[in-house]
C-alpha cells in the first residue's frame, strides 16, 4: 500500500490525538487517586485478653477537609452471637477516673459496651487539608472467634458545599498470643 501525503498528515493526527486523549485520561486518574484520603491501622495491646486498641490513622491528601463519622467491622453471622469475629468498643468512653483526678483506661475492659458499628464522637473528628489525625477505638475478639485478620470500615464525610461519603475499609492482622515453649 502506498501512503500519499494528506494519509500521512491524517495517519499523525489521529496518533497525537490518540496520546493526547491517553495522557488526559491518566491526568485525570492521577489527580482523582491523589485527592483520596488514606487511611491505615495500628494495634497496641491492653491488659484485657482479646482486646487491642485500635489506632486508626487518617491522612486527608484533598484540599477539602473530611469528617470521621462512623467505625464498623463486617457481620460474621446473623442473628449476632459469641462467634462473631470481632466488636468495637468506645475508646473515649472506656476511661475512667482515679482518686487523683486522673483519667486511665481501666484494666479489665470487658464490661465495655461492645458495637459493631458507632459513630465517632471525638471533640476532633475532623481532618483538615494535608493533616493526618489518628481515631484510637477498642477491638474485641469474640468469645468462641479465632479470626486472625479483622477488616473495619470508615466513614468519612467530605465537608464540600455538596457533601459525599466516602467509605475506606481497613484491613490487618491482629497480634496473637503465640506459642511459647519451654524446654529443660
Amino acid at each position: 500500500m502506498d501512503w500519499n501525503r494528506t494519509e500521512i498528515i491524517s495517519a499523525a493526527a489521529l496518533f497525537i490525538a490518540t496520546v493526547s486523549l491517553a495522557g488526559s485520561l491518566f491526568s485525570i486518574w492521577w489527580t482523582t487517586a491523589k485527592e483520596k484520603p488514606i487511611a491505615w491501622i495500628e494495634f497496641r495491646p491492653t491488659q484485657t485478653p482479646g482486646c487491642w486498641i485500635a489506632d486508626i490513622h487518617v491522612r486527608n491528601r484533598s484540599s477539602i477537609s473530611v469528617e470521621a463519622t462512623s467505625v464498623s467491622v463486617s457481620i460474621k453471622k446473623v442473628p449476632i452471637s459469641r462467634k462473631q469475629d470481632f466488636l468495637l468498643g468506645d475508646y473515649a468512653s472506656s476511661f475512667i477516673t482515679t482518686p487523683d483526678g486522673g483519667r486511665v483506661l481501666p484494666k479489665d475492659l470487658s464490661g465495655v459496651t461492645k458495637y459493631l458499628k458507632f459513630n465517632i464522637e471525638t471533640k476532633n473528628k475532623v481532618v483538615p487539608p494535608a493533616m493526618t489525625e489518628i481515631f484510637p477505638v477498642l477491638l474485641f475478639r469474640g468469645e468462641l472467634s479465632d479470626a486472625r485478620r479483622v477488616q473495619i470500615t470508615l466513614t468519612l464525610r467530605t465537608l464540600a458545599p455538596k457533601p459525599a461519603l466516602r467509605r475506606l475499609t481497613l484491613s490487618g492482622a491482629v497480634p496473637g498470643q503465640g506459642i511459647g515453649l519451654t524446654i529443660g
